[in-house]
């Protein structure tokens, strides 16, 4: 599947749901592993948190509630399962499951981790249009302080997905991009937007995904 096919309309009614929006459902701690669990198919509650290694259920009734009011899936007779809007994320998954046969050594599930930790999408979608400043990131991510940002740059440093240089310049300068990794595993921030762009809430709502 294609970035492009990430954008496929969603026949849901209500309002579209954003790039935004999506990446703040996405980047919740177990959302995108919950997600990828259902895609074998439905599955009731306790089995539904084993397998997507969830670790407690207070924490999966807050995923799970927040997928469900994106229309992410249905809950029905104690079962969960995907919607049309869920199996079009499958483009993401698609993604990942690409870039890790080209980088066996980077663990998917440690790339997810990380991502779903505040900004860091964000930062990966702001360097897809080149290298930037440190400045330059915090106003495009509207990250709520220096230091957040920071530690977000840093795992995305030590997951090898971005690169730091240091200038020269008087007063010296650090600017962040892309590195050869991390430009390979852009798509799969790519589809989350697209996702964004092309799905709708089932009703228009502003709900937090924590």
């Amino acid at each position: 599947m294609t970035e492009n096919g990430a954008r496929q309309q969603v026949e849901c009614p209500g309002a579209v749901l954003g790039a935004g929006a999506a990446m703040k459902l996405l980047q919740a701690r177990h959302a995108l592993g919950i997600v990828r669990a259902l895609r074998s198919g439905p599955l009731r509650f306790n089995a539904l948190g084993r397998a997507a290694g969830v670790p407690s259920a207070t924490t999966l009734h807050a995923r799970l509630d927040a997928l469900r009011g994106a229309g992410v899936l249905d809950h029905d007779g104690g079962t969960y399962r995907l919607t049309a809007s869920g199996e079009a994320l499958s483009g993401v998954f698609d993604a990942i499951d690409t870039f890790t046969r080209r980088y066996p050594h980077h663990d998917p599930h440690s790339i997810l981790k990380a991502l779903q930790r505040r900004y860091a999408m964000r930062v990966m979608r702001e360097l897809r249009h080149g290298e930037l400043g440190f400045n330059e990131l915090y106003r495009a991510t509207a990250a709520a302080s220096a230091t957040t940002l920071t530690r977000r740059l840093d795992d995305l440093e030590t997951l090898g997905l971005i690169r730091k240089t240091t200038h020269s310049t008087m007063p010296p300068r650090t600017t962040y991009a892309h590195s050869a990794i991390g430009r390979d595993f852009s798509p799969v921030v790519g589809h989350i937007v697209g996702w964004g762009e092309s799905v709708t809430w089932p009703e228009a709502n502003d709900t937090d995904a924590g």
